[in-house]
């Protein structure tokens, strides 16, 4: 095996080397492409080289947990263990001893990572500075503070208002779980420490209600008497309609509740947690799928044969037609409006809709993308792909492959989108003429050309007089040269 080989083997799995011969292990050039590769691959490394801070450094940004298998020295390093602790606070492990007693150190290292307070030294863990700094970022950092530090109120209180995920509260000491004032402030900052509160004001409707407004799914852990209360419901389910799974029955049987919670809810997702008897009836369903066609998955069956729902669902979201009725699977009307909100409803039409020229004529007309799923006999059918890629140039990648070498067809429809011509005939992207026309209108197509024209300097100097930006799609070889930088300046002042 030679080193061409090695390289080869790394740039694929990193890991690899652990296999490969030791006089590959100590040779700079391929363990660094392993570490990039993956960062624990350092592990396998000649120990010299884990003391080469380029290699450290390049193995710990995609993993800083690579940290561990790095020489000692480089452990002292603040570069080094700062670059690891941004990728993962976890991380602080593997630092020194010195660095985790280093106060304007670990202070440096929390404001990358609060996980890394779990490993600075026990005294900086008594630390209140450092301590609120690790719980910004971190509430879980509270749990390892000393508990007399747990029942300091002031304390407490200053760390559930810095604290954003909600965690610090849960760390908090029993007693402050029950104090109303920590408990508003810590749901304030976030809904989700609610669930960490004293049983007693879970039954607070004031405490509850503001839960709610900030996380919906507090309403599972609020009081049994508080589920039954529509407002806190109605402020639960807004942003959340999933909150609704968790009020009382009485009120997912209530109609003219349940029509309000419907009109509220942002996401429309509420209505899969309304009563059975519920989702017979017509009025809710209707009102459920013109907010959210989707809500048709959750209807009663009867009422998945109701056209004017069905109609209404896919108005909403074509991709509701999946759970239409399947006598609807042919009817033009509902299939027509379905695509026209999204092309690939297309799908779970019946085939003869597929097949019919006229029918997905009027589709593609309305969405390019529906030709993905009209029969593969009409995607190779001039009329029909052109009027796809009018609407929508990216549908050029589901013509038959015969359409893809038609140049007046690409053309067409890189004029819609230019990435369109990802989807060309490889024969078009090497096609020098074809190219500098397509180039006049837009010089970033260069991207897309195939690479022996990135490497013509006609082509690339073409395309840098229409937009000076593509001359980062040119080769290398071409990237210098002063008639194409000139050029590409006099487009774009930014390339001088």
């Amino acid at each position: 095996m030679d080193k061409k080989e090695a390289l080869e083997i790394v740039k694929d799995d990193g890991l690899k080397l652990e296999n490969l011969p030791d006089h590959f292990k100590k040779d700079q050039e391929i363990v660094l492409e392993a570490v990039k590769q993956w960062g624990s691959a350092l592990e396998f490394a000649d120990e010299t080289l884990k003391k080469d801070k380029e290699i450290v450094l390049e193995a710990i940004k995609p993993n800083g947990l690579a940290l561990e298998f790095a020489d000692k020295t480089l452990k002292k390093d603040q570069e080094i263990v700062l670059e690891a602790v941004k990728q993962n606070g976890l991380a602080f492990k593997f630092a020194d001893k010195t660095l985790k007693k280093d106060k304007v150190f670990v202070l440096e290292t929390l404001k990358q990572s609060g996980w890394a307070f779990k490993f600075a030294d026990k005294i900086l863990q008594k630390d209140k500075k450092i301590i609120l700094e690790a719980v910004k970022r971190w509430g879980g950092a509270l749990e390892f503070v000393d508990k007399t530090l747990k029942k300091d109120k002031v304390f407490v209180l200053k760390a559930v208002k810095q604290n954003i995920d909600g965690l610090a509260f849960k760390f908090a000491d029993e007693t402050l779980q029950e104090d109303k004032e920590i408990v508003l402030e810590a749901i304030k900052q976030n809904g989700l420490a609610f669930k960490f509160a004293d049983e007693t004001l879970k039954k607070d409707k004031e405490i509850v209600l503001e839960a709610v407004k900030r996380w919906g799914g507090a309403l599972e852990f609020a009081d049994e008497t508080l589920k039954k209360d529509k407002g806190i419901v109605l402020e639960a389910i807004k942003p959340n309609g999933n909150a609704l799974k968790d009020a009382d029955e009485t009120l997912k049987k209530d109609k003219e509740f349940v029509l309000e919670v419907i009109k509220r809810n942002v996401d429309g997702s509420a209505f899969k947690f309304a009563d059975e008897t519920l989702k017979k009836d017509k009025e809710i369903v209707l009102e459920a799928v013109k907010r959210w066609g989707l809500a048709l998955e959750f209807a009663d069956e009867t009422l998945k044969k109701d056209k004017e729902i069905v109609f209404e669902a896919v108005k909403e979201r074509g991709s509701a037609f999946k759970f239409a009725d399947e006598t609807f699977k042919k009817d033009k009307e509902i299939v027509l409006e379905a695509v026209k909100q999204n092309g690939y409803a297309l799908e779970d039409a019946d085939e003869t809709l597929q097949k019919d020229k006229a029918f997905v004529l009027k589709l593609v007309k309305e969405n390019g993308l529906a030709l993905e799923f009209a029969d593969e006999t009409l995607k190779n059918d001039e009329e029909i792909v052109l009027e796809a890629i009018k609407q929508n140039g990216s549908a050029l990648e589901f013509a038959d492959k015969i359409i893809k070498k038609d140049q007046e067809i690409v053309f067409e429809a890189f004029k819609e989108v230019v990435w369109a011509l990802d989807f060309a005939d490889e024969t078009l992207k090497k096609d020098k003429v074809f190219f500098l026309e397509v180039l006049k209108q837009s010089g970033l197509a260069l991207e897309f050309a195939d690479e022996t024209l990135k490497k013509d300097k006609q082509i690339v100097l073409e395309a840098v007089k229409q937009n000076g930006r593509a001359l980062e799609f040119a080769d290398i070889s071409l990237q210098n040269d002063p008639d194409i930088i000139d050029a590409a300046n006099q487009q774009n002042d930014e390339f001088i």
